[in-house]
């Protein structure tokens, strides 16, 4: 049985704004687990938080862009 890691979300935020449902969706669970593990991430200093009315929104922090590799 497959389980949330903060490394499995983490892959799935990128520098642009996304809401925690399509964080979610991309993650395959929902978004209850996935937003425990955004605030995590958060007070990790890895990811930030914005929102939009009703909705929250999480990036990157500035300075924490993945390296794309090479292959």
């Amino acid at each position: 049985m497959a389980q949330i890691t903060p490394e499995l979300v983490l892959s799935h935020v990128t520098t642009e704004w996304a809401s925690t449902s399509d964080i979610a969706r991309k993650t395959g669970f929902c978004s209850h687990g996935v937003i425990k593990v955004l605030k995590s991430l958060q007070k990790a200093g890895k990811i930030e938080k914005g929102d939009y009315g009703s909705f929250f929104l999480w990036r990157l922090k500035p300075g924490q862009e993945r390296k794309e590799e090479e292959t």
